[in-house]
């Protein structure tokens, strides 16, 4: 199973976002950060030209008093691959996780998400912590978990139609004046183990 080819492609897209919105982020505590959504839209959209719909997930949704969407994450173990990286290499990361080969021939299911778990972000938001994988309960024989997530988390990327371009900008909404706890991307994929839809969710201190 290859999942790398279209992923990869966000992951160098988000990659190149984050390379922007860390220009920004300095700026963050006296007003907020300009919009770069113009600035990387027009050049993604012309090298990614794919629409996808957001799909129901299973998480608990409400609508808090300040309106934002709020979601709960319930102690979700993932099992896949973690390391510490600088945010424009997601990708590398991305490469590590699809040759994992042996985790990938013990799912037990055909695999319908992965997540990406971006937490411990280092001076600037130019480093974190970050897992990719499966929810443990997937694969057997059962394994250490790579990480767990949970907590009540805002959503940045909302339940309807966008284009992958939308999915990279979605990290643009992000209120960098917070102190940002953590971030979940999750990535649906179809019968044949390819993405079709994603969500971007994020919990602030």
């Amino acid at each position: 199973m290859k999942l790398f080819g279209s992923l990869l492609t966000t992951g160098l897209i988000i990659g190149s976002v984050w390379s922007i919105a860390l220009l920004q982020i300095p700026e963050a505590n006296s007003a907020p950060a300009q919009s770069a959504q113009e600035k990387v839209t027009k050049p993604v959209k012309q090298t990614i030209d794919s629409n996808v719909k957001i799909r129901s997930s299973e998480f608990i949704v409400q609508k808090p008093k300040d309106s934002s969407t709020e979601i709960s994450l319930t102690n979700l173990n993932i099992t896949g691959v973690g390391e510490r990286i600088a945010l424009n290499n997601i990708a590398q990361l991305w490469q590590t996780f699809d040759d994992k080969t042996l985790l990938h021939a013990r799912l037990i299911n055909q695999p319908n998400k992965v997540y990406v778990y971006y937490r411990n972000f280092g001076k600037n938001y130019q480093s974190a912590d970050v897992s990719i994988g499966y929810l443990a309960n997937m694969v057997k024989p059962s394994s250490k978990a790579t990480a767990q997530i949970a907590g009540k988390y805002q959503q940045l990327l909302a339940k309807n139609t966008y284009t992958t371009a939308e999915l990279a900008t979605a990290w643009q909404k992000i209120d960098y004046r917070q102190r940002v706890h953590s971030v979940v991307e999750v990535h649906y994929l179809d019968k044949n183990s390819q993405p079709i839809s994603a969500e971007v969710l994020v919990k602030y201190l």
